[in-house]
């Protein structure tokens, strides 16, 4: 690919930033709280929109350091133990938190033993609690990875992988516009989350480097 491995620092400035914007926009969110409209507040709205990039950076970078770590061959079972390590107990773990404990009115209470419905719902979906649903995000682009790879070689060896980022670039457009507009139509009965079921792969980024033996 046209990009070349740079280490570990561009991902760390990457990660450092995207985590600042997340920040930015948990706070400007509170735009809505301003009764009038004056300067604090469209200022608190430009931050709010502008520094959404945070989530798709954090994803290009889990990608980035995914492709450099197992570039060539490598086995698949282990890739699957490893990433399950880590991602699954801190999932697992706050999931059951949340489904455990409620927070109304500045209080906390035990909010009883959930069905088994909403665990498995709570699971397959992350909504135990609203922020849950990166840890789906996440663990979406830890199952299709192998896949990813494989496809990105197969465009990168007929020499078209700059046709398949731009492609998917247009189909990450396409998709948020039509999660919106879907959204919209349908009323506030229905939940569309524009995030595409397939995360784009940030691989296409692939950093070079001499290839490896298997990872251990």
């Amino acid at each position: 690919m046209w990009l070349r491995w740079s280490g570990s620092g561009r991902s760390n400035t990457c990660g450092g930033v995207a985590a600042l914007a997340v920040i930015a926009v948990h706070v400007s969110m509170n735009y809505t709280r301003i009764p009038a409209v004056n300067l604090l507040a469209l200022l608190d709205v430009f931050i709010y929109i502008s520094a959404h990039f945070a989530v798709p950076v954090f994803i290009f970078v889990s990608g980035w350091v995914l492709a450099a770590r197992y570039a060539g061959d490598y086995s698949p079972g282990e890739f699957y133990r490893r990433r399950a390590k880590t991602i699954l107990p801190p999932y697992l773990f706050f999931t059951a938190l949340y489904l455990l404990v409620a927070v109304e009115g500045g209080t906390i209470g035990f909010s009883g033993v959930p069905s088994l419905e909403r665990v498995v719902e709570a699971l397959l979906l992350g909504n135990a609690a609203y922020h849950l649903w990166f840890f789906v995000l996440i663990i979406q682009l830890y199952l299709l990875f192998p896949l990813i790879i494989r496809g990105y070689d197969f465009f990168d060896r007929a020499g078209a992988s700059l046709f398949l980022l731009l492609s998917l670039f247009i189909i990450q457009i396409l998709w948020n516009a039509g999660a919106h507009i879907a959204g919209g139509v349908s009323g506030p009965g229905v939940v569309y989350r524009p995030d595409p079921p397939l995360p784009v792969a940030p691989s296409l980024l692939r950093p070079r480097r001499p290839r490896r033996p298997a990872y251990r």
